[in-house]
């Protein structure tokens, strides 16, 4: 059922966006709206990656590290709840970035419940699309229609709860600055503090700041650093174990056996491999 879904989501995707012409941007906005309301009711099945989001800043809301210990950690016993028993991978710590941490923990004083999360995540997809919105302001409505429609975006967020989108927000939000701020040291300050607040959230960012350091010099890098490192300063009590979940994936990726033969295969060295891998999977 699920793969018909998506083949029928995908083709009426592909239709639209041929169409694009066709279509208002008052009517992107309103079917995409739509589609996230009927998907964000439904509890997430193809992931369960929410309820770990929803740990994490459940027990830092105890005033416990989420990089220290496991869930399966019987020292964490006494903060389990009706629905610990659906975190994946338990007896690994987090892998999540430092800024995604403190937006769990800020998320967690409101409840831990995938409502919440879900509702923050959209907020920060909403606001993506708006400035995509407003970037293509001038050509047509189908940069905005492929971003709204897309079923893997709708599907990862509006139903399964991913929150890329509280990364993906500041990423488009420095691309937005570029265009209305003049001046260089302003612009690089905000360029790199805004991509320091992705790459805080998801690593992927990373991949862009051979590009950040041409166009806007040594102070938007410093920015694009700077962030993510402090955030992790609070976390890092625990020393070498801040990274212990990352370490474990790096050591047992393989739970995609074709794609990461076929990858070991491309790149010809097994310890590579198994890097590439883990980073595909955080970003």
């Amino acid at each position: 059922t699920v793969f018909l879904l998506w083949g029928v989501g995908f083709a009426a995707y592909a239709f639209s966006a041929v169409k694009a012409n066709f279509i208002s941007r008052k009517q992107v906005w309103v079917g995409g709206i739509l589609l996230r309301a009927g998907l964000f009711p439904l509890t997430p099945m193809l992931s369960e990656d929410i309820y770990r989001y929803m740990w994490d800043g459940w027990v830092q809301r105890n005033g416990m590290n989420p990089f220290s210990s496991a869930p399966a950690d019987s020292a964490l016993a006494l903060f389990r709840t009706e629905w610990s028993s659906l975190i994946n991978n338990a007896d690994v710590p987090t892998i999540s970035p430092a800024g995604a941490q403190l937006i769990f923990f800020i998320l967690a004083w409101f409840g831990p419940t995938v409502v919440v999360f879900k509702t923050a995540w959209l907020i920060a997809d909403l606001s993506t699309a708006y400035i995509i919105h407003r970037l293509s302001h001038g050509s047509g409505s189908r940069a905005l229609l492929l971003y709204l429609w897309s079923p893997l975006l709708l599907m990862e967020v509006a139903w399964s709860g991913h929150f890329d989108p509280i990364g993906i927000a500041p990423m488009m939000g420095a691309v937005w600055v570029s265009g209305v701020v003049s001046h260089p040291a302003l612009l690089a300050l905000r360029v790199g503090s805004l991509l320091g607040i992705s790459i805080s959230v998801k690593f992927a960012p990373l991949a862009v700041i051979p590009v950040v350091f041409r166009r806007h010099g040594a102070l938007a890098v410093v920015g694009c650093l700077a962030i993510p490192v402090l955030l992790y300063i609070p976390f890092s009590g625990v020393g070498a174990a801040l990274f212990d979940g990352l370490r474990t994936y790096v050591d047992l990726w393989q739970f995609n056996a074709g794609g990461y033969l076929l990858l070991e295969q491309m790149v010809g060295h097994r310890d590579i491999s198994k890097w590439l891998g883990t980073m595909a999977v955080m970003v």
